[in-house]
Parts: structure tokens; sequence; C-alpha cells
């Protein structure tokens, strides 16, 4: 479709009671602002559940104003953020979905008590020389590390889950996402998309999520990670897991996204903003996010930025100017 926003797009939190008399009020309140579009943005603190027949019915209220006034809508995909999880419902459904990762210890090999040591889904061995990497294995079973001598470290990764976010690996799970969220919103107002509802905002979607944390050793995960990178690139990565915290290739991460985009509710647009920013959601160390954070951007209909602004009153404020306002949402 042919898109192209008229004014600023500012995200329009909706939390608290909300009654339909309130909605038409602050959309008339926008509108006199010249503010022609508006991104519908289901907050924490919304008082109706996310995606029940009253979260609908407030959504249904949204779009008969906006027609009124020939205004037009986005839909912003997600309680709050980041997109994924149809308020927390996808990873409760199955921890199959959940978002996972491999932690890494690091452990002298003369510190490893084989007695009780039991080893994590994945072992590697590596040498460092100096702060480098010269040459890594992975451990199969106790017997290769119990053959191992001098001075290796071993990396023991153990299988973790997030359960406040999705996997955005797992293509069931990000199926599951798209029809607890996308097919309800067109099953109730599809006859609206590319007319009054011509957007979806989705945000920050990641493979690794904050609640993980920052600075620690904490690698993003799902299940055939490895064999699909395998599969793609024809040798194993697991040995090169130590390079990720050591000098050395590390970009063996980035495209097991790519096979799971939410595109394909024509003739909507799909809007993303990446969550890549450092100052914003956590570039963490390299071992713990992709090394080419905004690649899935490059399947949405329109890329987007965010810019943060104290305050608009009026079509001649100072954030307007006579450029398009084609990839821009504003906040």
């Amino acid at each position: 479709m042919t898109f192209q926003p008229r004014s600023p797009i500012p995200f329009w939190f909706l939390n608290g009671p909300i009654d339909q008399w309130h909605v038409e009020r602050e959309m008339r309140m926008m509108h006199d602002a010249g503010v022609s579009e508006v991104v519908v943005h289901p907050r924490y603190g919304l008082e109706v559940e996310y995606l029940s027949e009253d979260w609908f019915a407030i959504f249904g209220w949204c779009v008969d104003v906006a027609r009124k006034l020939g205004m037009r809508l986005w839909i912003y995909d997600e309680l709050n953020w980041p997109s994924g999880t149809a308020g927390l419902r996808v990873p409760k459904i199955d921890q199959r979905f959940q978002s996972k990762f491999l932690e890494v210890s690091e452990v002298p090999v003369a510190a490893i008590d084989l007695d009780c040591f039991e080893m994590g889904e994945i072992v590697v061995a590596a040498n460092i020389e100096c702060g480098n990497i010269t040459k890594t294995r992975r451990l199969e079973d106790l017997s290769a590390l119990s053959g191992l001598t001098g001075d290796w470290k071993i990396f023991d990764c153990r299988l973790g889950f997030d359960e406040y976010y999705v996997d955005t690996m797992n293509t069931d799970a990000v199926d599951c996402f798209k029809r607890l969220t996308y097919d309800e919103y067109k099953r109730r107002f599809g006859e609206e998309f590319g007319k009054t509802i011509v957007a979806v905002f989705t945000d920050e979607p990641s493979v690794y999520w904050a609640s993980a944390g920052y600075d620690d050793r904490r690698i993003p995960y799902t299940y055939d990670l490895f064999e699909t990178f395998e599969a793609g690139y024809g040798y194993d990565a697991t040995p090169f897991i130590p390079n990720l915290f050591y000098p050395g290739p590390n970009r063996w991460l980035s495209e097991q996204t790519s096979g799971n985009t939410w595109v394909g509710y024509s003739p909507i647009a799909i809007t993303q903003t990446s969550a890549a920013g450092a100052a914003e959601t956590g570039s963490h160390t390299p071992g713990t996010t992709t090394t080419r954070n905004h690649s899935s951007i490059r399947y949405a209909s329109r890329p987007t930025l965010r810019l943060r602004c104290a305050k608009w009153t009026s079509r001649e404020s100072t954030i307007f100017s006579s450029k398009p306002w084609a990839t821009t949402g504003y906040q």
C-alpha cells in the first residue's frame, strides 16, 4: 500500500479506567491540535484485560471516532513492550515458547571436581593466552573433560528460561503471538484495514530481553539454534562460544529470527523499531545480543524511529517541519 503519514504520530497511552466519552474527548483534542494519526497503545494500568472483549470494545470506540473525524489509527501490538508476548499470554501457554538463554560459566579445568561436576547443555574447552583464544574444542562427555591437561578453561553452558518474554527464534511461539493478536484484530476490524486502520507498530522484538541481565554471560538460545546455523553455514558453531567473550568471530547469532517475521496482514503496514539502542533497551555485552541488531527491520513495511518530545501543542509546534513523516513515530 502507499503509506504516507500526514502528521506527527503520537503514542496514545491507554490505561486506568476508560470510558467512551473519554476516548472521544482525547481524540478530538488531538484532531484539533493537528494530529491526524495516532498509535493506540495499551499500557500497564489498563483496568480491562488486554485482548479481552472489553479491550476490543475500547479499540472499537477509537475506530468509530477516528472514522468520524477522518483520522487514521495504528495498532500497537502489545501491552507495554516488547512485542511478542500478547500481554504475557504466549510464554504462559508453553514453556517451549519462553525466551531461552545459555548461561555460560568459565572455570579453569584444574578447579573442576569430576566426581560432582554435571555437564550443561553444551561444554566447550578453550586455551587462552594473553587474553586471546588459541584453540577450542567441544566436549561431549566427562571422559573428554578428564583427558584435558594444561591451562584449559571450561565454558559450561546451562539452559535457562525467561518467563516474561517469548522465544522469537521459535516459529511456533511467533505464530501463537500472531494468532492471539493480529488475527483477533483482523477478525473484528478487518474491514477497516487500509482505511481507518493503516499500520501496526511492533515494538522492540528481540532474541534476548533485558530481564535476562545486562553485563552477564548469557547467550540468546533456541532449541535448534546450532543445527540451523550448521545447515546454513556448513560448520558447527558451538566450539566458538568462547569467542563471544574473547577476541575472535562473534557473528553467529544474527540470522535465526529472519524466518519468524510477523508481516503479511495486508493492506496495513507493519512498522517496527529495534531493541538495539544501548540507551533504551540494552545492546548488552558482545556475547549477549546479536551483532546485527537491526537485521529484522528489513522485513517491516516501514521501519520506524521514535523521537521523544517534551510536548507539542499545535500545528505550528517546533517539532513540525516541511519534511514528510514517512518513517517516524512520535512518543
